[in-house]
């Protein structure tokens, strides 16, 4: 779709411009909103006829290829959005719910009055950790800009919960503007909010400066055990988010009694919060309280001493729950 949009404070009635298309439709928008005007193509200009009694001094002209509907007042819209396949058709839900590995997503827009500019369509993701999220998303438009198609290639994206901020325009200029949530993070729950059930007698305490839930482990077999709160019975990836230092050690993990087999490495030549990931495996969870397990193990040849710190417990549910709707209110 070919669009020219001209700013013009009248001087005379005639305005030349060039455009070349075959089939031109010619619209001025003044203090009364947009109409047909009067218009002649010759070759590759076209001039308009302004009358400044109608337009009040300045006029936008637009020149279109098809013909619009000038008492036009509704915006494009979000018809579709695919994500990893599953497809939300419209009215689609401000909240698309949780899923874990995101790696295409496309936005379908329509508009049959006006059709949309495709220079106008803007799609950006914004992490609520990672903050803006650089990823390509070529525009597509078909049957002269009323559908158009962005792609964002979203396979590189880290964990996180997205806003999906959408904007576009028709040709009359009604605004789109949307924000659509995407979680592929999941429920977190920061270590330094879980409480000590069990232990050997060594020290466990929060460290909210540093977001670490911080243990003192000494000897092997010294072990900690915490209540980890689960707000709905389901099915969760779970993982153990931890932070890696010179003075951490090695731990055996396991919940409810059932041990991870590969055990937690803590050390780091640096102090580094959060860099450290364990995986326990997807499982079902009932509501309720569920004992989180570290067992001093031993430590890398390189650490000066065992200790442990925490900074979250990840749970995962199943692709398109939002994880909001598992938290009680």
């Amino acid at each position: 779709m070919k669009r020219l949009v001209l700013v013009l404070v009248l001087a005379c009635g005639v305005v030349g411009a060039p455009f070349s298309c075959a089939d031109t439709h010619v619209y001025v928008r003044g203090a009364h909103g947009w109409a047909p005007a009067q218009a002649r193509v010759d070759g590759a200009a076209v001039a308009v006829h302004l009358d400044p009694a109608l337009v009040g001094g300045q006029a936008e002209v637009l020149i279109s290829e098809a013909p619009l509907d000038v008492d036009d007042t509704a915006a494009p819209f979000v018809a579709a959005l695919s994500l990893n396949g599953h497809e939300f058709r419209a009215p689609v839900p401000a909240d698309l719910g949780f899923f874990p590995w995101p790696h295409t997503i496309a936005v379908m827009l329509h508009d049959s009055g006006s059709h949309v500019t495709q220079d106008s369509v803007q799609v950006t993701l914004v992490g609520e950790r990672t903050g803006p999220a650089v990823v390509p998303c070529p525009v597509t438009s078909f049957s002269q800009g009323a559908w158009v198609r962005a792609t964002l290639d979203t396979r590189d994206l880290r964990a996180d919960r997205y806003t999906l901020r959408i904007s576009a325009a028709d040709l009359l200029g009604n605004r789109l503007d949307t924000a659509i949530r995407l979680d592929s993070l999941g429920i977190v729950i920061p270590a330094t909010t879980l409480k000590v059930s069990d232990s050997s007698g060594r020290l466990s305490k929060p460290l909210p400066e540093i977001g670490t839930q911080f243990y003192h482990g000494e000897s092997a077999g010294d072990f900690v055990s915490y209540s980890l709160p689960v707000e709905r019975a389901g099915q969760y990836g779970i993982s153990v988010h931890f932070t890696r230092c010179y003075s951490y050690g090695t731990y055996m993990v396991s919940l409810d009694g059932e041990r991870e087999p590969h055990p937690l490495d803590g050390y780091d030549p640096d102090l580094r919060v959060g860099a450290g990931s364990l995986n326990l495996g997807r499982r079902y969870l009932s509501a309720g309280e569920h004992c989180l397990r570290f067992e001093l193990f031993g430590k890398n040849p390189a650490a000066q001493s065992r200790f442990l710190g925490l900074t979250e417990v990840v749970l995962r549910p199943e692709p398109g729950v939002a994880p909001h709707v598992l938290r009680r209110p």
